[in-house]
């Protein structure tokens, strides 16, 4: 009986990664889900570098900082140096601390500017780079660490986006 449990397993697991099953790895095939803990959605809107976190689900705390990507050429992500943040308004100093999101609340970062260190809201910053062209994503982050949010692929041009200051 053992044997057979076994063996249905090892059978399912083609199954399980082919339908999309949630698992920690890597991909190259292009973007995971864009969700964690099936409640927390990242998503990209109109304006290059403007984005929306969505919480359907319970209560949920996020890290303060987001995490962007870049695309490389052989279809594997990895995390560019940036400052974005989950700050709403400029007039207000970045988070530092876990940013509560309640039940079906939505959050709405000041737009990512494109830039490395200026990467919102206008600061000095001696070794500040646009990181375009290329494409990149969002990433949120369960306050902890543990579960991630990654949001679409979206496109930088080649020249700096509008400045929000």
């Amino acid at each position: 009986m053992r044997s057979s449990f076994v063996v249905i397993l090892f059978a399912m697991v083609p199954v399980m990664l082919a339908t999309g099953c949630k698992g920690s790895r890597k991909s190259s095939e292009g973007n995971p889900p864009a969700i964690f803990s099936d409640y927390i959605v990242v998503r990209n809107l109109p304006a290059s570098g403007a984005l929306e976190i969505e919480n359907t689900g319970p209560d949920a705390d996020l890290a303060p900082v987001l995490i962007v990507q870049r695309q490389e050429k052989d279809g594997m992500w990895t995390d560019d140096l940036t400052d974005l943040s989950l700050i709403e308004d400029c007039q207000k100093a970045p988070p530092t601390a876990c940013i509560h999101l309640p039940h079906n609340s939505k959050l709405r970062p000041v737009p990512w500017t494109g830039s490395s260190c200026d990467s919102q809201c206008f600061r000095p910053c001696r070794a500040n780079n646009y990181l375009g062209p290329g494409t990149f994503r969002f990433v949120a982050s369960e306050c902890n660490g543990k579960l991630k949010a990654y949001g679409p692929a979206f496109k930088l041009p080649p020249y700096p986006l509008k400045s929000n200051r």
